[in-house]
């Protein structure tokens, strides 16, 4: 008798621990669900931020890159009034202090409209000929221009000299 008592016993204390052990591994797993939904929530509106940034950033490109393309028509629009008036482009380009060449170009650009914004963009607002090289241009002091733009001067550079 004493055999069968301790072996019912034993079998209840087992189920117990069983039980408790199921009870355990249940509510990991009801926690785990919880927690995942949460990362996974997290995780998708993270990525709904950085796509909505990514749209922000290139629509702002896009308006800098217009607006871009407006001062430097409206640029070359100031240099053509001036050769309009006389003046050479050699002349006009040490008042402005750049190069001929950007001369030219900016007054080229504002003489083709409003119509080719593409290609203004496409070169960072600077006309640029085939086969040139992308990257900032040295200007007159020996340093770089900002970002190589045509007709952007450093004001304590001075006049450009031939």
């Amino acid at each position: 008798m004493a055999t069968s008592t301790t072996t019912k016993a034993a079998r209840q204390a087992a189920r117990k621990a069983t039980l408790a052990a199921q009870e355990a591994v249940l509510r990991r797993t009801q926690q785990n669900t919880e927690s995942l939904t949460v990362f996974f929530s997290a995780r998708g509106q993270a990525e709904g931020i950085a796509d909505r940034l990514a749209e922000t950033i290139a629509a702002a490109k896009a308006a800098a890159a217009r607006q871009d393309a407006q001062l430097q028509r409206r640029a070359g629009g100031a240099l053509a009034e001036m050769r309009d008036r006389g003046e050479t482009v050699t002349a006009i380009a040490e008042l402005a202090g750049i190069s001929p060449k950007q001369v030219r170009d900016l007054i080229r650009l504002s003489e083709s409209g409003g119509g080719d914004d593409a290609a203004v963009v496409a070169g960072a607002g600077s006309p640029a000929p085939a086969g040139a090289e992308a990257g900032p241009a040295e200007d007159r002091a020996g340093g770089t221009s900002q970002a190589g733009r045509v007709g952007v001067v450093d004001p304590e550079a001075g006049p450009a000299s031939g």
